[in-house]
């Protein structure tokens, strides 16, 4: 019988390496951080915080340092075992594996855990579920519905 510790994790088989790793889930909050954003900052709308986190990930990509560290923070974080080590290759422990010899698991690693941790779709599959439930609003005179109607008919209303 799985214990509920297995229930938050996932198996994910590194081609690359043959490895079997098992991943954890990061916090949004935890990556947002880690960016240098304080996560609940309500002087913006979500809007703007979802661009700037955008910015500050693509800055990070761009950069080869930001993409090591942005990769070494989901390594560290993001696999329970076998743990990886980003120390000096000689004195990497036996029951680890070096970050050097993960060849392009790295990525995908990174990937798979990223997936892992965000995934929206079930969130968005109910938001969309409901936004298909709510009347369409008018923008107001000569504006667009905000919402869609479910079978595409026009808002009510003489939109003027």
């Amino acid at each position: 019988m799985a214990g509920i510790r297995d229930k938050h994790r996932k198996s994910f088989l590194g081609i690359f390496t043959g490895e079997t790793f098992v991943l954890r889930r990061i916090r949004a909050s935890e990556f947002m951080a880690h960016l240098g954003m304080l996560p609940g900052d309500n002087s913006e709308t979500l809007s703007d915080q979802l661009k700037s986190l955008g910015k500050k990930i693509e800055e990070r990509s761009a950069d080869p340092t930001g993409e090591r560290d942005l990769t070494r923070f989901y390594l560290e974080r993001g696999v329970r075992s076998p743990k990886i080590f980003f120390g000096d290759y000689d004195d990497c422990p036996d029951d680890q594996i070096h970050v050097d010899d993960l060849s392009d698991d790295a990525e995908s690693l990174v990937r798979a855990i990223s997936d892992y941790s965000f995934d929206f779709s079930g969130f968005k599959k109910k938001m969309d579920e409901l936004l298909q439930k709510l009347k369409p609003a008018s923008a107001g005179p000569g504006g667009e519905a905000l919402l869609p109607a479910p079978d595409g008919a026009a808002p009510e209303g003489d939109g003027a």
